[in-house]
């Protein structure tokens, strides 16, 4: 029975649920974040939202979350699935909204959907060929692959957009998120206005 805030009233607190308790030997996970909204944490400050910065699962075991492998998988090292739920709920209870911050503009290399395109017999980067596949570009950048085909007059732009709205529903149907921070959504789209343009600039 949850009702977000009205716009004009969205006070957020910007935060990485890896960093949460300040302790580097303990840093934090959906339990401890749990536990500084029952205390009357966030209600002492004011605010009536949370914006997790990004725990789609990724590489390793700590990480900013800009280097995402799952977008539908929420990061093992802050804990289980029904905690995440259960942290939603619990702020929820206490008039707090949770955002979510979704990184979009390009994918790790651990990703399946990013694997599905691999060469078979040669794995290096500089290689791969995304000719038909219906989401990347053959560009390899410091921050992964990117999906590409937002815009393009072929039809695959529609796999692309399914992919994501997909994902994005599932966050708000699963886990009951209450919206979204787009990264770098200048990113998300290439050609500017003389073949479609990106959320940016739309």
């Amino acid at each position: 029975n949850f009702s977000t805030p009205p716009q004009d009233e969205v006070i957020i607190y910007e935060m990485h649920l890896g960093d949460i308790s300040g302790d580097e030997n303990d840093p934090g996970d959906y339990l401890t974040l749990i536990e500084k909204i029952e205390e009357g944490y966030f209600d002492s400050l004011g605010i009536t939202a949370i914006e997790l910065m990004p725990l789609n699962e990724f590489e390793g075991g700590w990480s900013w979350g800009y280097n995402p492998s799952y977008y539908m998988a929420p990061e093992s090292t802050y804990g289980l699935v029904e905690e995440l739920k259960l942290l939603i709920d619990t702020a929820h209870e206490h008039n707090i909204a949770v955002l979510l911050d979704v990184v979009f503009n390009h994918m790790w290399g651990s990703a399946p959907l990013f694997q599905l395109y691999q060469p078979v017999d040669n794995w290096e980067y500089e290689d791969h060929s995304y000719e038909h596949c219906p989401y990347f570009q053959n560009q390899e950048s410091e921050w992964g692959f990117k999906l590409q085909h937002w815009h393009e007059a072929d039809g695959r732009q529609y796999r692309t957009w399914k992919y994501v709205l997909d994902a994005l529903y599932y966050w708000v149907d699963e886990y009951h998120f209450d919206g979204f921070r787009f990264d770098v959504s200048w990113s998300i789209g290439w050609g500017g206005d003389s073949d479609g343009v990106s959320f940016y600039s739309n």
